[in-house]
């Protein structure tokens, strides 16, 4: 099963550069095609037996294993804000609110920001050491540990929860392949991007994709706390 999934990421990375170079401003329509083409974001609704909704359960695998359906099977290794190396798998047994962005993004990622700091407030204070924030930077050249540990510092961010990410470009494309997320580099340095936040359950599958900017939060919350 491992095997397929890294081929299949491997044609949604190739995927993921042609979307990248044709980027769509359409949020919504672009989130719709891209959970169809990479086949891992679970539908949430109300037509969906409660048993489809989560495709695995913990204790029904040995310890490493995962889901068909989860980007902790991904193997890369990342750099956090304060230069140590991390894996995604590393969050496993936490629920994750985890979205990409830019340090040096003056508009929409200030913003992507705000929305999961607005979710983070709806959590409960007593529950909040199960809940992980993550933020994966779509620019490593200028994104550096200490780049990020500025950020970090900048917005007030409680680093005992959130963790910034910086890695290859490879591994990046590899990521927004897999969740839908598209991103185009203009000739300024500055990015075009999805306004994009994942919800990820325990064991690293997307469960829900919050779109677009200064939206409700009220779904993708309820949905992070009852997981």
């Amino acid at each position: 099963m491992k095997k397929i999934f890294l081929a299949g990421a491997a044609v949604l990375i190739a995927a993921g550069a042609f979307f990248a170079l044709s980027f769509i401003s359409d949020e919504k329509e672009s989130s719709k095609e891209t959970k169809e083409s990479a086949g891992i974001i679970q539908q949430v609704n109300e037509n969906t037996p409660e048993e489809e909704k989560h495709s695995c359960c913990a204790e029904e695998k040995e310890e490493g294993e995962y889901s068909e359906n989860s980007i902790y099977q991904l193997e890369a290794e990342w750099l956090n804000q304060n230069g140590e190396k991390v894996k995604l798998s590393d969050f496993r047994g936490r629920s994750v609110v985890f979205t990409m962005f830019f340090a040096s993004c003056t508009y929409a990622c200030p913003i992507l920001v705000n929305d999961m700091k607005n979710i983070e407030s709806r959590i409960d204070p007593s529950d909040l050491k199960n809940y992980r924030f993550v933020l994966l930077s779509i620019d490593p050249e200028r994104d550096t540990p200490s780049k990020l540990k500025e950020f970090a510092e900048m917005k007030g961010i409680d680093e005992k929860r959130w963790t910034l990410l910086t890695g290859s470009q490879d591994d990046i494309m590899e990521i927004a392949a897999l969740t839908g997320f598209k991103f185009k580099k203009e000739n300024d340095g500055q990015f075009s991007h999805s306004n994009l936040i994942n919800i990820l359950n325990e064991e690293g599958e997307i469960v829900h994709q919050h779109t677009g900017l200064n939206q409700d939060v009220t779904l993708a919350s309820n949905i992070l706390v009852n997981n």
